[in-house]
């Protein structure tokens, strides 16, 4: 849980400063090391389909630091590591949704990471265009 709190408050803190700080700095870059790290990292979040990875545990599996992994997740998909991993959670959510092995919302969103779920609810809304709930119901229809 205390995980799941930290990557959220890491979230909303890149969220501020998304707009604030130049990003000038990834035209600079690396890029050959930062598609590497970016390769890198698509494969280990393919191993654990069934689990949220949060930036430390990603970035030791990785064997970068969570800088390097935030810098190389913003150079290749233009948002912030921790906005790539909560959309990554997300998904997961919606898949387990839709193939309708969730007993419950709540216990699906606990189990991919999201503790609040008031602030999963909006979340998903906004992303999908639909609440969890018409998601699952639908899934339960087919």
């Amino acid at each position: 849980m205390s995980s799941a709190i930290r990557e959220s408050l890491l979230a909303a803190a890149d969220a501020v400063f998304a707009d604030v700080a130049p990003t000038k700095w990834a035209a600079r870059a690396n890029a050959t090391r930062t598609f590497k790290i970016f390769q890198d990292v698509r494969a280990v979040l393919a191993g654990g389909l069934g689990r949220p990875i949060y930036s430390e545990e990603l970035a030791r599996q990785v064997g970068v630091s969570v800088r390097s992994l935030h810098d190389a997740i913003q150079r290749h998909t233009g948002m912030s590591l921790h906005r790539y991993l909560r959309l990554r959670r997300l998904w997961l959510v919606r898949k387990h949704l839709l193939e309708g092995g969730a007993d419950s919302i709540k216990a699906c969103a606990l189990a991919f990471g999201f503790w609040h779920l008031g602030d999963f609810s909006a979340s998903y809304r906004l992303q999908f265009g639909e609440p969890p709930s018409e998601t699952l119901a639908r899934s339960r229809r087919s």
